[in-house]
């Protein structure tokens, strides 16, 4: 069980880093795209753009697994529920 427990959250953690590192590649790729256009960044614009693409290691933190998003996993849309849809037909 502790096995399967341990991969479940092995996974979750490769998703949300996998993420991350895209959204930094992004945030990266726009910054070179407008110097290399000869834009000027002012300086509080990269600094904005730094911190984005900084990981929060404080929110990382403290972000905890559920027993049971291990073992059944997170759901990350909400699906809108059977008795919300029959409610909303005529």
């Amino acid at each position: 069980m502790s096995l399967s427990v341990h991969l479940v959250y092995q996974k979750h953690s490769m998703r949300q880093e996998k993420g991350r590192v895209t959204g930094q590649i992004s945030i990266l790729e726009d910054v070179v795209t407008q110097l290399r256009l000869g834009e000027h960044l002012s300086r509080e614009e990269l600094q904005r753009l730094k911190k984005l693409a900084m990981p929060s290691l404080e929110k990382e933190e403290n972000e905890e697994i559920t027993w049971k998003e291990a073992l059944l996993g997170k759901k990350d849309i909400k699906m809108p529920s059977r008795t919300d849809d029959d409610s909303a037909k005529p």
